[in-house]
C-alpha cells in the first residue's frame, strides 16, 4: 500500500491532500541506516515495501529493540518529540520502498488533521511497543515465537535467524532448539 493510500484508508481524503507535496517515495537498500546513533531525528518514515530494524547500544552490545514492517511508521520517537540526538540507531533490514516525511512538516502544522495523524501513528506505535513488552513478561519464549510465527511470517522470510534472536532477546542456539520443537 502506498502512502497516499494509506492515507485515505486510515484517514481521509482530506488528510491525504495536506500531505502531498511534504514527502518523498525513496528506495534504500538493505542495511542502510535511516537514522543512526545520536543524530537529531528528521523525518519518520512509512514503509510501503520491506523492514526496517530499531536497534540500541550499551557500547558493550547492540539489542535489536523493534522490527517494523509495511504500513507501519518507523522514526526515532524520542529524538522527535524532544529534539534530542537519537539513542537508536533505525536500519533497513530488507531492501525497502519507504516514504520520507519531513518532521518539521508535521510539527509546525497546526491543522488538526496533521495533529490527529501524529497523534493515531504515535498511539498506534505505542500501543505495538506496550503489546511486546506484556509478552515478555506473560508469554515464554516459545510462546512468543509462536507469536511471531502466527502474526509476522514475513519476518521469518526478510529477517535471520541470529537476529531473529536478537528480537527475542535469546542465543540463536536457544532459537534453533526452540525450531526444532515445533518442527
Amino acid at each position: 500500500m502506498t502512502f497516499k493510500e494509506y492515507l485515505i484508508e486510515k484517514y481521509n481524503k482530506e488528510t491525504q491532500e495536506l500531505f502531498l507535496g511534504n514527502f518523498e517515495t525513496l528506495s534504500y537498500s538493505k542495511e542502510h541506516i535511516l537514522t543512526n546513533y545520536n543524530q537529531v531525528e528528521k523525518y519518520c518514515y512509512f514503509i510501503e515495501k520491506g523492514v526496517l530494524e530499531a536497534e540500541i547500544s550499551n557500547n558493550k552490545s547492540e539489542f535489536l529493540i523493534d522490527i517494523l514492517f509495511e504500513e507501519e511508521i518507523g522514526t526515532s520517537f524520542i529524538s522527535f518529540y524532544n529534539d534530542l540526538p537519537s539513542d537508536i540507531l533505525l536500519r533497513c533490514a530488507t531492501d525497502a520502498i519507504l516514504t520520507k516525511i519531513p518532521l518539521d512538516f508535521i510539527k509546525s502544522n497546526k491543522n488538526p488533521l496533521v495533529i490527529n495523524f501524529l497523534l493515531n501513528e504515535s498511539m498506534r506505535y505505542t500501543m505495538k511497543r506496550i503489546q511486546r513488552e506484556k509478552d515478555f513478561f506473560i508469554l515464554s519464549t516459545k510462546g512468543r515465537y509462536l507469536k511471531i510465527l502466527q502474526n509476522n511470517q514475513e519476518l521469518l522470510n526478510n529477517i535471520p535467524l541470529f537476529k531473529l534472536a536478537k528480537y527475542l532477546k535469546i542465543t540463536p542456539e536457544r532459537l534453533s532448539r526452540i525450531r526444532k520443537e515445533i518442527s
